[in-house]
């Protein structure tokens, strides 16, 4: 961009009403800068495409736009007239790709140009922060009943992403949660710090396949609307220890930032953040099992039935009617899920018994996991413990893992019954 970029911006803003902040003139210096950085965005500085895998070229963007935001008053014209010209060019563009059907040279070109020029979320926000308004994106928490948890039970959060420019725009974000190959939703992170203020590390994630992919998840959000979800807080970030800490919920329109291990990079990302709030963990009272050694004999007599071969059939959620034809109610599987917590104590037991074969152990973890709901020690977070799977929720397919070829790895299978174990030291009273 050339030196009268500061002359065409002043006549940008009596033609267009756009107000130049009322501070001190800008530096004439930081104004020629931030001309050239917004001159520079989207032709050498690329806005990457929606969703993009979060590496070293797919955050110049952002890195970009913190800098413009760091200039201040200097960089509210150029990035306002960014906006109002891609604002125009987008209905234009509409216009023109209306008049278009798939077969016509241009369609795709024109049909990139208007997702690319819609996807206005991260020029906004950094606008809106130059000019000291609120983000565009807003998240709103609604926190559990208690604020107290013990450590390894945490609680899970009802969140809103709101819709909330000054302006009332709409706000083009993923209406679809993505999620990389764990169960919680990747865009989402928890920031949670000690009474020292030390950022508890994240929990790793080890899968990184991706649910949901070739599903086109962004739209537009209108202004006032909600996406609400709910975020279960041991799905990111483990405590171990009791104790007072601070928790802020983070979000990103694109990226998945849960699965930064580095928290460095944040910074250089447009990051939407819910106000902070406490949480106290403290040591807490152990679920109490009965132990009826009548349904214990029943439940042994069941787990020595149990498959030895074939797709282990695992149950997502409570077993009911539903579950019916997945499941047999008279099958060995279905009386123990029928028994549902009694079971829990022969279950356990049965992990150390060498009388079962690897298989019928593969079974025996499945239906921990679906009557206890452990969402840490879930079968497709810990695949070489079991062999081919087919997890469902009612008559819905969750996941399914059926090649005919998976083998239990016998020290993974190992790792996992030991985690059970403790699990049952850990937040069980069998009495």
């Amino acid at each position: 961009m050339t030196n009268s970029c500061p002359l065409a911006l002043l006549l940008l803003s009596i033609l267009s009403g756009v107000a130049i902040s009322e501070e001190k003139n800008p530096n004439p210096d930081d104004v020629q800068t931030a001309c050239d950085l917004v001159g520079a965005l989207d032709t050498t500085i690329k806005r990457p495409s929606w969703s993009s895998h979060l590496h070293g070229d797919s955050i110049a963007f952002e890195q970009a736009l913190m800098q413009i935001i760091e200039l201040g008053p200097a960089a509210e014209s150029p990035l306002s007239k960014k906006i109002l010209s891609e604002e125009q060019q987008l209905i234009d563009v509409r216009q023109r790709l209306e008049n278009l059907s798939f077969e016509d040279k241009g369609f795709w070109a024109a049909h990139n140009e208007v997702d690319r020029l819609s996807n206005n979320t991260e020029l906004l926000t950094a606008l809106r922060r130059i000019q000291g308004h609120p983000d565009p994106l807003q998240i709103r928490v609604t926190q559990p009943n208690t604020l107290k948890a013990i450590p390894g039970r945490l609680p899970i959060y009802s969140v809103e992403l709101v819709s909330h420019d000054i302006e009332q725009k709409s706000i083009w974000a993923q209406l679809i949660p993505h999620y990389h190959g764990t169960r919680r939703q990747a865009q989402w992170r928890f920031e949670v710090r000690n009474e020292a203020g030390t950022v508890l590390p994240v929990r790793a994630n080890e899968n990184m396949f991706r649910f949901g992919g070739g599903i086109k998840s962004d739209g537009w959000l209108p202004f006032g609307e909600i996406l609400e979800t709910e975020l279960a807080l041991d799905d990111y970030v483990e405590i171990n220890k009791p104790g007072r800490y601070s928790v802020t919920i983070l979000y990103h329109s694109k990226y998945a930032i849960a699965d930064l291990t580095d928290n460095d990079v944040i910074k250089d990302l447009i990051i939407y953040r819910s106000p902070t709030f406490e949480l106290t963990v403290q040591p807490g009272t152990k679920l109490v099992v009965e132990s009826n050694p009548e349904v214990t004999t029943l439940a042994a007599e069941y787990i020595s039935n149990l498959p030895t071969e074939g797709v282990v059939k695992v149950v997502r959620g409570v077993y009911d009617e539903d579950d019916y034809g997945f499941v047999p109610a008279d099958s060995a599987m279905g009386k123990l899920l029928l028994l549902n917590w009694k079971a829990v104590p022969a279950l356990l037991d049965s992990l150390q018994s060498s009388e079962l074969s690897v298989h019928q152990k593969s079974v025996v973890l499945s239906l921990l996991y679906t009557i206890t709901m452990e969402r840490t020690l879930a079968p497709n977070l810990h695949w070489d413990a079991f062999p081919d799977c087919d997890i469902r929720s009612g008559k819905r397919e969750y996941v399914s893992f059926v090649t005919g070829k998976r083998q239990v790895d016998p020290e993974k299978q190992a790792s996992l019954i030991q985690k059970w174990l403790r699990y049952r030291e850990d937040y069980l009273e069998i009495r």
